[in-house]
């Protein structure tokens, strides 16, 4: 989560969908999710009857046809009719209707909504967070994995979804409260269910991490390397809740990168890096309490250049800031540990320690400090 854009989405003049609709319980929490974004027209099909609704009037899809939507002055072009207004709504005509049959080449439950911004279309699902979460948790962490890890989390991420309804961030400008990209939370729809993860949601159901009175931002990364990060490290607030948390083991996914980085810092020939020794869990002026890289001192032929941790991640693609570095024949050599950006929950980690015995309780309340795991909703 939090890790890239839905550049790709602009890319393509035309993209297909489908929906499945499921109107057998009441919607309790309710969130919307930028499937499309920027698209010059979209073709979505429905198994059932349904409406179109704009500002101005119903139209009436039969089953089984296709809507074909495209942008027009103050309105849409709706399968060749003209319908004013800046969104639509598809809803099922019958609230009672059996879940539709899958078409497409994606489907998803609950409604749609179709928002233009400059001439282009934005197509929005409208959805429970529950329903939402069972096209998310399989492709967040491995539905195999031990189920009090899977419950870990579900909990995790229908606290993010809900924290992002409720403050309107990232999205909110654009018309919806989280994209369905690893930019907020990978969402597949229904492609992304599985047993495994729907029995965990319903185990779960309505439960987040809770503190202050309300619902927390819970970010997660893939392996911490033996240790998380604050927030303030990383994004630069100050949390009381994501604060260094320690795993079981230091060291975990060990990576190696050599680069060639003389170009890319513009101070010729690289002569000397200085950047305190790698311990985990130990910060120093150049390094965070959990010994992720603050900042790094390249000397060249040419001069001197500090360059931050993370700049220096982005710069080579590196999986992580906790890592070491030393010159091996005017190269530089990565040597480092986990993935991600280290704040909040890791996966590996949740992993571990629902392997040792803990349950999804205490694998969250370890990784999110002061909280409590409250039941909602």
């Amino acid at each position: 989560m939090i890790r890239s854009l839905l550049l790709s989405l602009f890319l393509l003049p035309v993209f297909c969908i489908s929906f499945v609709s499921s109107c057998s319980a009441e919607n309790i929490k309710n969130i919307s999710v930028g499937i499309l974004v920027g698209q010059k027209s979209a073709r979505l099909q429905v198994n059932c009857p349904c409406n179109v609704i704009s500002d101005s009037k119903t139209l009436k899809i039969n089953a089984k046809a296709s809507i074909e939507i495209l942008p027009a002055n103050h309105g849409f072009q709706v399968n060749g009719t003209y319908l004013e207004g800046t969104k639509l709504e598809i809803k099922l005509a019958d609230k009672k209707a059996a879940l539709a049959t899958k078409v497409g080449e994606k489907s998803y439950r609950g409604n749609m909504q179709i928002f233009q911004k400059k001439d282009r279309l934005n197509v929005i699902n409208l959805i429970s967070a529950e329903d939402y979460l069972r096209g998310v948790v399989s492709k967040e962490m491995p539905q195999s994995w031990h189920a009090e890890a899977l419950k870990a989390q579900t909990v995790a991420a229908r606290s993010f979804v809900l924290y992002s309804k409720e403050t309107g961030h990232p999205h909110s400008s654009e018309g919806y409260d989280v994209c369905a990209t690893s930019h907020c939370q990978v969402y597949d729809g229904i492609a992304g269910e599985r047993p495994e993860t729907d029995a965990v949601i319903k185990a779960t159901a309505g439960e987040v991490i809770y503190g202050n009175g309300k619902v927390l931002f819970a970010p997660f990364h893939s392996d911490s390397g033996g240790m998380t990060e604050s927030n303030e490290s990383v994004w630069g607030s100050k949390l009381f809740y994501l604060q260094p948390a320690e795993e079981l083991r230091k060291g975990t996914q060990p990576w190696t990168v050599t680069a060639d980085v003389q170009s890319k810092l513009g101070i010729g020939a690289i002569k000397k890096i200085e950047l305190s020794p790698l311990s985990i869990g130990k910060g120093a002026k150049d390094r965070t309490a959990s010994g992720r890289v603050k900042s790094i001192v390249f000397v060249g032929n040419k001069g001197r250049k500090v360059v931050s941790g993370g700049n220096f991640r982005s710069m080579l693609g590196l999986k992580s800031t906790l890592f070491d570095l030393k010159l091996v024949k005017g190269k530089v050599q990565v040597n480092g540990y986990g993935s991600g950006h280290g704040v909040g929950m890791s996966q590996y980690g949740a992993k571990a320690f629902a392997e040792k015995g803990y349950d999804y309780r205490k694998i969250l309340e370890h990784y999110f400090k002061n909280v409590v795991v409250q039941k909602i909703y």
